[in-house]
């Protein structure tokens, strides 16, 4: 391995990466949709249910049970800008990007309604000065529904489908409402809207709401109406056309939703039921009805019913029927990488598509497909990810606060009795391993299926209980051995260390482990990503990138300096720290791929903070650099890692592209401008969760915490980290690794705040042996 002397070849090798894959990859965007003959491609019907649940389409019967049979299955991840906001649901839905609320967005009409005293027609004029196409549902609102999307980087247009598709010439049909009692409701308008606002035929007024005394609000679907404006009373509606797109909107469950403050629950279960049912049933008859080998049926829930989000859980059911699609499958998207889990942002693509077409307008989703589901069955498989789903989602933030809490309580009553030099405070070392047995805990009790949020959350508290002695016994074990192998040169911490070395290795080799299986377990544990929220759904997330960098640099470090012993320090068989260099390096090399390849850990800023904990530790170790030097060294490691992760991405050299190489793709379309974008969308988020979360809290705590060692008391922190030099290169490195992430992640505060955790907790711990230590104790008190 070359010395510290070569710190500027990792910089060169990226530079010269990132120019050749610039050069190969080119640049340049399309600007027209662009239509790929495709004589087999016919109709595609977005059926729009409103607040359908998961367990409607996979467990009831009827029209469901057919299109169960005759449908790829999913659950569809509705997270938008604005999280539950429904305007926001639907628009997501056309843009092909997460949209945002817009004031308005469910008011579309037909041409003969009237509204602002005026008919449509005129009121559209008034506020787009022309006229609309005779026959069009519009949306005379349109001007305030782009103009709250303006300034959006990277940017949302919520018309892409829309627009994309009225360019290429294919017709576009809506139908249904979901209206209350003076209040207009037609946001499936907003799915394939166009930039003037118009949807070329179909049918949103009131008439296709009967009155119905003992419905909610005493409206209920007038499904012959429906059916007249899909079908045509005789012949010539949308079905009829050879190629086109109609989505109708199923707004009756939303209706029940609204209704249920004033009703009964049986009251609202019974119309939920007849609502479902009649639902189903449209979706058989238009499976009987068209073509499977042309057409593509798409049923979906836009949006989450009320009691399903008050629950944790904002997965929707999703069902396409049709050609490209396996009937019995689950449906796969390269956005989520996880079978059966797809987003509202790969509809779009999913529908242009079918068609051939290339989005006009930037879209972040992907298309679609079909893949093997589990011999338990499709349904079954979705069913069971609902349930691992909601309860992490329900008792999430609980334990964030109380591992942050607990970080902070034991670290306040060690700098205490470290200054106050308490020989009571010394069982605090033992109590201190609980920053690191946390999120052990929360890992290993996301292997079985948690029964609910309740028992989830005992499970983990119990868990690290016992992992909490489980480390102590194994640290007191460790001071018992190597007293008696080396009884001249007895290391005061060392049972400490060995506890925190246990803890802190085990949970990174096993978040290695699920890393490169495809993070099976890391979803659902209360310290993953959150599979509901989307704003990952594979890889390692920030809070367990953090967990494992400081695994991999404290840990390791920790570990070699109990095994080998300080240099000089007379102990029998150790190692020199050069002996070790290369293979720590090697360690670390593999830790950095595991972290940032695209195809494992796929987490960009991870890498860099990787990065730069890993070469600043190693360069230590290696003892050939000044400071200056070691800075460069680190920044050109940083610099290298990056052009090369992105080289990598942009040659599509690791399968498909991951959140960097989506980066890098809108990049090359819409120039660096778009970077700038996801930049400043990225500190604000980072921003956001420094100020309004307990993150700030957890990632300033430990910092804090070693600042005020340094000084309180004198020479402290020298002396103990003298006894693990080693330790002292990886803590170095833990540092390095936490600031970096803090600017390189959109949440860079949690990964920090996880990465510092356990080492300043582990420096604690060693500074109270080393303070508050009695005699025959094997610490000093000083």
């Amino acid at each position: 391995m070359a010395g510290a002397d070569g710190w500027w070849r990792p910089g060169l090798l990226g530079l010269v990466l990132a120019g050749l894959t610039w050069a190969v990859a080119g640049r340049g965007g399309q600007e027209v949709a662009r239509a790929v003959p495709a004589a087999s491609a016919g109709r595609v019907y977005l059926v729009l249910v409103d607040h359908l649940r998961p367990q409607d389409m996979l467990a009831s019967g009827g029209g469901w049970a057919e299109l169960r049979r005759q449908a790829s299955l999913g659950l569809l991840n509705t997270a938008t800008r604005n999280y539950l906001d429904r305007g926001a649901g639907f628009l997501t839905l056309g843009a092909g990007s997460r949209a945002s609320q817009a004031d308005g967005t469910e008011r579309a009409y037909d041409l003969e309604e009237r509204t602002e005293g005026s008919p449509v027609a005129k009121v559209y004029h008034r506020r787009l000065g022309r006229p609309p196409p005779p026959g069009a549902v519009v949306h005379p609102g349109i001007a305030a529904v782009e103009r709250a999307h303006h300034g959006f980087r990277p940017s949302v247009r919520p018309v892409a489908l829309g627009e994309t598709l009225r360019r290429a010439g294919i017709p576009r049909a809506v139908i249904g409402n979901a209206d209350l009692p003076g209040k207009p409701d037609r946001l499936a308008a907003a799915v394939l809207m166009d930039w003037d606002g118009v949807v070329d035929a179909g049918a949103v007024g009131p008439g296709l709401v009967a009155a119905v005394p003992d419905a909610p609000f005493g409206r209920w679907t007038d499904w012959d109406a429906v059916e007249d404006g899909l079908w045509g009373a005789s012949g010539g509606g949308p079905a009829d056309w050879e190629r086109g797109v109609i989505a109708v909107h199923l707004g009756d469950l939303y209706r029940v939703d609204a209704y249920h403050p004033e009703a009964t629950d049986a009251q609202v279960d019974t119309w939920w039921r007849a609502a479902v049912s009649e639902a189903g049933d449209l979706v058989s008859r238009l499976l009987r009805a068209v073509d499977l080998s042309r057409d593509v049926v798409i049923v979906l829930a836009p949006v989450p019913a009320t009691s399903e989000a008050e629950a944790g859980n904002t997965l929707t059911p999703i069902a396409i029927a049709g050609r490209g699609f396996e009937p019995g499958q689950l449906l796969v998207s390269r956005s989520t990488r996880r079978p059966g889990l797809v987003t509202n942002t790969d509809v779009a693509p999913t529908v242009l598509a079918h068609f051939g077409l290339t989005p006009v307008l930037p879209m972040e989703g992907r298309p679609l497909g079909s893949g093997a589901a589990p011999a338990s069955g499709a349904e079954a498989y979705l069913l069971r990810l609902v349930r691992r789903t909601t309860p992490v989602q329900q008792v999430r933030w609980t334990f964030v606060r109380l591992w942050v809490f607990a970080q902070l309580g034991l670290g306040g009553a060690a700098l205490a009795a470290i200054a106050l030099a308490m020989p009571h405070g010394r069982p605090l070392r033992w109590a201190l391993p609980a920053v690191a047995a946390g999120p052990a805990a929360a890992w290993l009790a996301a292997t079985w299926e948690p029964p609910d949020a309740a028992l989830l959350l005992v499970r983990v508290l119990g868990l690290t209980a016992v992992l909490i002695l489980a480390a102590a016994a194994g640290g007191r074990a460790w001071e018992l051995a190597a007293a008696r192998r080396w009884p001249g040169r007895p290391v005061p911490g060392e049972g400490v260390a060995a506890a925190f070395t246990l803890l802190t290795l085990t949970t990174a080799a096993v978040l290695a482990v699920d890393v490169a299986l495809g993070a099976r377990v890391l979803p659902y544990s209360l310290l993953g990503y959150s599979l509901v929220s989307g704003a990952r759904y594979y890889g390692i997330g920030n809070e367990f990138a953090g967990v494992f960098l400081a695994g991999a640099l404290v840990g390791v470090t920790a570990f070699v300096d109990l095994v080998a012993g300080p240099d000089g320090g007379g102990r029998p068989g150790r190692i020199a720290t050069a002996t070790l260099v290369p293979a720590l390096g090697a360690v670390w090399l593999g830790c950095l791929v595991l972290v940032g390849w695209p195809g494992l850990g796929a987490n960009f800023g991870a890498a860099l903070a990787a990065a730069a904990g890993f070469s600043l530790a190693w360069l230590r170790l290696a003892d050939r650099a000044s400071g200056r030097r070691q800075a460069f060294g680190v920044a050109a490691a940083v610099a290298g890692v990056g052009l090369a992760l992105a080289g990598v991405e942009a040659l599509g050299l690791a399968g498909p592209a991951s959140h960097l190489g989506q980066a890098v793709g809108l990049a090359r379309e819409s120039g660096p401008a778009a970077l700038a974008g996801i930049a400043e969308r990225k500190l604000a988020l980072n921003w956001k969760l420094v100020r309004m979360t307990v993150w700030g809290w957890a990632f300033f705590g430990p910092l804090a915490a070693l600042t005020v060692l340094l000084y309180v008391p004198r020479g402290l922190l020298r002396r103990v980290l003298s006894r693990f030099p080693r330790l002292a290169a990886g803590l170095a490195g833990a540092v390095a690794a936490g600031l970096v992430a803090l600017v390189t992640n959109d949440s860079g505060v949690v990964a920090a705040a996880a990465a510092l955790a356990a080492p300043a907790a582990l420096v604690l711990a060693l500074a109270v042996e080393e303070r508050c230590g009695g005699p025959g104790a094997g610490g000093t008190k000083h």
